[in-house]
């Protein structure tokens, strides 16, 4: 166990920069494997507590010796989640774990793009399971991409977390994993707006749907504008 680390069989409450918990924990791991002298390389690409758990070929560049990058991640297991408690899940925690698979059960892909994908999941907590939609983005290979990808994935965050309306997707958590970062959010739709119009024909019951869903629409972007998120 690395000293000063915190216990994260649970990870702890994010604060306003996102980040697992008040420590530093990517510095303490190369302090405690005696390589501070990587600090400037960590510093420059800005990678900080939601960057993990840092990929193998990411410690390999930021480290050079295997040796080194072996036991960088070897101490990261140590403040990665590892599985749900008996704890329902809180709302608004970053969740770092060695593979949100093995944590959930993917329903039904719902879209998918160059970003990555969005599915409906199921979080097998307890003592009931969580039904919700996960938008996954892949972690790119390039270090400068993967610091662009975690300031966009904090400014999403730190977005919804403002956001309390009926008519808008409300935030359930994020996590990372070495493959990708993720954005769970509830309730799960049926289809988005675009394929419900592409039908070829609506029924009277459709229609009604379609123009109270307009009204809803109306509502929470007026709510959305009024502070002033785009």
């Amino acid at each position: 166990m690395i000293p000063g680390a915190p216990d994260c069989s649970i990870c702890v409450h994010i604060d306003d920069q996102l980040s697992l918990s008040s420590l530093d924990n990517p510095r303490i791991i190369l302090s405690y494997i005696n390589r501070e002298d990587a600090l400037p390389l960590f510093d420059q690409h800005e990678i900080n507590n939601l960057w993990l758990p840092l990929q193998k070929l990411v410690l390999r560049r930021l480290l050079s010796v295997p040796h080194d990058a072996a036991e960088y991640d070897k101490n990261q297991q140590d403040i990665l989640f590892k599985g749900w408690s008996s704890r329902a899940l809180p709302k608004h925690w970053h969740f770092a774990s060695e593979d949100g698979d093995d944590m959930m059960r993917s329903v039904k892909i719902l879209g998918e793009g160059s970003f990555g994908l969005v599915e409906e999941v199921v979080l097998d907590t307890q003592p009931e399971p969580i039904v919700c939609v996960r938008k996954r983005f892949v972690r790119p290979h390039r270090l400068n991409g993967q610091q662009k990808l975690f300031e966009a994935f904090r400014q999403e965050i730190n977005v919804m977390r403002q956001v309390s309306h009926r008519h808008c997707v409300e935030i359930v958590g994020s996590y990372t994993d070495y493959d990708s970062v993720n954005i769970l959010s509830s309730p799960v739709a049926d289809m988005d707006l675009a394929a419900f119009l592409d039908r070829s024909e609506l029924s009277p019951a459709q229609l009604s749907i379609l123009r109270q869903g307009i009204g809803c629409l109306c509502g929470a972007l007026a709510y959305l504008h009024g502070k002033h998120i785009r």
